[in-house]
């Protein structure tokens, strides 16, 4: 590292010129950054469940879906109808709406009776909403109460998440306007979930980035009680950031909402190489060397570990590009780039500053004595009693095994909101009211001759069995169409089968009416012809809905003609499936990222006891991670894997930084003790240093109401203070017993 150094400081204005052409070219790929990413390129890609899913949507209509939940409004009040009626013209006028489902064109629902082979007028038959099965629970309560609008999108595969809190702005700013408030109506449906989602993340990173970047300026000047390490930590932080969005925006110019805490990650990983680099060159000064022979022996001292320490995080993050999610492949991808190039700018610029600087004053601020006095604490308590803390470990790790066997996964996407966002408490108002918000499509493949009375009767059975079901508020179907003609036709023969000859023939003779509720969007005729089924669930966990759509083809196996296809489908489905996939990569993510970072330290310390040896303290943090998941979290969100892969790649650092430094010092001193004691003088205060950093960086993401930003908060700082713990106090304890040896 010397020699790099040198090289640097020999032609340090080309480099400064070069890192000035480099920043240009970023900041102008930068700014043909859009903000657009569709759910398939989120989550689902190229699935070929998803392309299947599209496909039948463009006749069906999807569950992009938009509910609006209303209460207090008079069926038989004629100007709230006409407010109503008002409401819903203006809402279709929405160039993505493809229609709105209400109680408004519920009531006209019109059977015409024996239309298909009489030649006068068609009967026309109204029924009440108490009986109307099409109706009940959908648009309107049992008890008629309350209503619902059920705002339906047209499909469209590559429509940007970006839009969807447009698109619902633009529905209550409709609402606004008639006189109801955000408190006097409830949102309900994937369309309000996704728009919140990205309501929150937009919100909570583009104001808790600037918190976090004051909170680390703040700490590294408490820390070191002196202005110009706070300068180079800005300096370098923020060249990172601009390089790293510019690579990402040279890759893929539409940005994502995953994308959107790179910046505050990036940043907090250039501070750590920055403060790990200022603190080795001012003990160096503080050793009496001059300011260019310090710069070089920086290089020799930590140099070579930072090195390491990147290269360690860089594995962390590149197996995030493992996960099968296109958004966390593009997400790992980018922040690794980011590391590396944090690191190749904290070693090239930091040095040419130093250069440029007058050499500072000795270090002897108040923070080097506080933590002078914690860490020989510390260090008393691993050498002078080193078995207590392996067996203090040992009991701390088999309590965080029997926490994570607890872990169970699920990702609900309404109970990632705080209990005070408005969306927790509409959730609640239609589990009460209405159907479920959630929505379940399976759809039924039959050809022409299967389409009869036997067939009929048997799907009805499933569908009853399958409304039975505790998990199920509604189901809707061709079937409760027919059995709704059925009754409404005054020659139906009472106590009857409900499948008649002319019945089908008359539900044709509506479909294309073009004046039906629902009817157009469950049956598609043709020689082969689909049946769709709607299923209406409380349900709002996308592992739930995932075993909901597994129980229900495993069900109409029961009823139907084995040849007779079932598939189940629908975004809810579809991301539960993929929640599935994702777990399995997110496992195989981890134990891959954890394989090649001891590789990384076998390597380092060429040695594979050494190596395999230096990973115990890095086991110790991931386990507590797993033992607070299952202890304090009900259900995990999949999200977790980001917190993991991150922790894996940073909690090694300070373990790199404790051996390198350990093992310097053993070649210079005469004793294990002596080098353990030097250790804890020189690197030791820069771990603490850096890790303080770290949980004060992550620490402001805990006040957040979304769950996926909130658990990087919590876990992160926690999962730094464990592998801190565990780099001061077990490290030494384990090379004091002689279980971990770094030679002479």
């Amino acid at each position: 590292m010397q020699g790099y150094f040198r090289f640097v400081l020999r032609h340090r204005i080309a480099v400064l010129l070069f890192c000035l052409l480099v920043t240009v070219v970023a900041g102008l790929s930068m700014s043909r950054a859009i903000m657009a990413s569709s759910l398939g390129r989120l989550v689902l890609g190229d699935s070929a469940a998803y392309q299947r899913y599209v496909d039948l949507a463009a006749f069906f209509g999807g569950d992009e879906q938009l509910i609006i939940g209303l209460e207090g409004i008079r069926l038989d009040s004629e100007p709230e109808m006409e407010k109503l009626h008002g409401i819903v013209e203006r809402v279709e006028a929405i160039d993505e709406v493809r229609n709105v489902d209400s109680i408004l064109n519920a009531t006209r629902l019109q059977y015409y009776l024996d239309a298909a082979v009489s030649e006068d007028p068609v009967s026309i038959r109204y029924i009440t909403m108490a009986t109307n099965p099409l109706a009940s629970g959908l648009v309107v309560s049992p008890d008629a109460r309350k209503l619902a609008l059920v705002v339906n999108l047209e499909p469209d595969e590559t429509r940007p998440l970006e839009r969807t809190p447009a698109i619902v702005g633009d529905v209550l700013e409709i609402f606004r306007d008639a006189g109801f408030s955000r408190e006097d109506i409830h949102l309900g449906g994937m369309l309000a979930v996704l728009a919140e989602v990205q309501t929150q993340t937009r919100r909570n990173i583009f104001r808790l980035t600037p918190i976090v970047a004051i909170l680390l300026l703040a700490t590294t000047w408490l820390l070191f009680r002196r202005l110009w390490p706070v300068l180079v930590t800005v300096a370098v932080g923020a060249l990172a950031i601009v390089w790293t969005m510019g690579f990402a925006i040279a890759l893929d110019r539409q940005v994502n909402v995953m994308l959107a805490i790179c910046p505050a990650l990036i940043l907090i990983i250039s501070f750590s190489d920055v403060v790990h680099l200022c603190s080795a060159y001012l003990l160096e000064l503080s050793a009496g060397k001059d300011k260019d022979e310090a710069i070089l022996q920086t290089a020799s001292d930590v140099g070579k570990a930072c090195l390491y320490t990147s290269l360690t995080t860089l594995i962390g993050f590149l197996c995030l590009s493992l996960v099968q999610t296109p958004a966390f492949r593009q997400a790992g991808i980018v922040l690794g780039f980011g590391v590396a190039v944090a690191l190749l700018l904290a070693m090239t610029l930091v040095p040419i500053m130093f250069s440029f600087m007058k050499a500072p004053r000795p270090w002897t601020t108040r923070s080097r004595h506080v933590v002078d006095v914690v860490l020989h604490g510390v260090q008393r308590a691993a050498t002078t009693r080193p078995w207590l803390v392996i067996g203090a470990f040992a009991v701390f790790v088999a309590g965080s095994i029997y926490g994570a066997s607890r872990i169970t996964i699920e990702t609900d996407l309404a109970s990632r909101f705080s209990e005070r966002n408005l969306l927790r408490r509409d959730v609640e108002f239609f589990k009460e009211s209405l159907a479920g918000t959630s929505m379940l499509e399976l759809f039924i493949e039959i050809d022409r001759t299967q389409m009869n009375a036997e067939f009929l009767e048997a799907a009805g059975r499933f569908e009853d069995e399958l409304a039975a079901l505790p998990e199920v508020d509604k189901v809707l179907s061709l079937l409760d169409v027919l059995r709704a003609i059925a009754v409404a036709d005054p020659e139906s023969p009472q106590g009857g089968t409900w499948v008649t000859g002319s019945v089908l023939a008359t539900y044709m003779h509506v479909a294309r009416s073009g004046a039906a509720f629902h009817l157009n969007r469950l049956f598609l005729p043709g020689e082969v012809s689909i049946l769709r089924f709607l299923v209406f669930s409380p349900e709002t966990g996308m592992h739930a809905m995932y075993e909901l759509g597994e129980k229900a083809v495993a069900m109409s196996r029961e009823h139907l003609a084995p040849e007779i296809p079932v598939e189940a489908t629908g975004l809810m489905y579809l991301a539960g499936q993929w929640l599935e996939e994702n777990v399995r990569s997110q496992r195989r993510a981890i134990l891959i990222s954890f394989a090649m970072i001891c590789l990384v330290m076998i390597i380092l310390f060429r040695s594979p006891v050494t190596g395999l040896w230096s990973m115990v303290p890095n086991v110790v943090p991931l386990l507590a991670l797993g033992g607070a998941l299952g202890v304090f979290w009900k259900a995990v969100d999949s999200d977790i894997a980001v917190v993991a892969l991150i922790a894996i790649g940073i909690a090694v650092d300070d373990t790199i930084h404790f051996l390198t430094r350990s093992r310097l010092e053993t070649r210079r001193t005469e004793s294990t003790a002596q080098a353990l004691d030097r250790t804890f003088s020189t690197a030791g205060r820069a771990i603490v240093m850096t890790s303080l950093i770290f949980a004060v960086g992550f620490a402001p993401f805990a006040f957040s109401d979304y769950l996926s930003i909130r658990m990087i908060g919590i876990l992160l700082p926690f999962v730094m203070l464990v592998a801190l713990a565990a780099d001061l106090l077990l490290l030494p304890a384990l090379i004091t017993v002689g279980a971990l040896r770094l030679g002479r």
